[in-house]
């Protein structure tokens, strides 16, 4: 799919990519017995945010570029004991 411009089409697609990604990931971790609970993935465009939640989770952020320009996949977690 061509991509004009970024929007709220495009924010649902990476959304959506994100959802299958997660959910294959708890998948994944059940079957070593850990309990995994999803929340609704967030996009978010521009040049300068700030985002806030899950007070004290672990985040790890991988960076992505393309001809189309940088862009982040940021995963933040918590381990429940």
């Amino acid at each position: 799919m061509d991509v004009e411009e970024l929007n709220d089409d495009v924010k649902d697609a990476i959304g959506e990519i994100t959802n299958m990604i997660a959910g294959n990931l708890k998948v994944y971790f059940t079957t070593f017995g850990i309990d995994m609970k999803l929340a609704i993935p967030t996009s978010v465009i521009g040049d300068s945010y700030r985002t806030s939640g899950l007070f004290g989770a672990s985040r790890i952020v991988v960076p992505f570029a393309s001809a189309g320009g940088q862009f982040w996949v940021e995963l933040k977690y918590m381990l429940n004991n």
